[in-house]
């Protein structure tokens, strides 16, 4: 399947806050992956450099590729260099959940006063991404 892949695109940024109804803090990157099918859009913020960045999705239609996992954490941990990525998610989306955990994503615990999970990974058990050889 062919994936159109866009980084840092204002109109990605301008649909995930309308989505969600929220504005992504600065820094933010977005990448974009389209196919003929459906999309999916992740927001990273919360950079911490070489420690930790957050992810925050949405998504419509029949988006998903493996190989749109392996662009993502390879973009994450070998360009960012970031030591774990984390995600949240609310409790009642089972289908993220389900793709989380499928990706190696870790459950860490329930925020406090939300209805959120907090997720992460770490290259370590991430078998999705791709190191590079130097």
């Amino acid at each position: 399947m062919k994936i159109n892949i866009t980084i840092n695109e204002q109109n990605d940024r301008d649909l995930i806050e309308k989505v969600l109804g929220e504005v992504m803090p600065d820094p933010c990157y977005t990448i974009g992956y389209t196919n003929p099918d459906g999309h999916f859009l992740v927001a990273l913020t919360n950079y911490t450099r070489n420690i930790d960045i957050e992810g925050t999705c949405i998504a419509h239609g029949k988006w998903f590729d493996l190989g749109i996992y392996k662009h993502l954490f390879t973009w994450v941990f070998g360009t960012l260099k970031c030591k774990r990525f984390t995600f949240r998610i609310q409790k009642d989306n089972e289908k993220c959940i389900q793709l989380a955990m499928m990706a190696g994503c870790v459950k860490e615990c329930e925020l406090r006063g939300t209805d959120m999970l907090l997720f992460s990974i770490i290259p370590e058990e991430c078998k999705y991404y791709v190191r590079r050889k130097t």
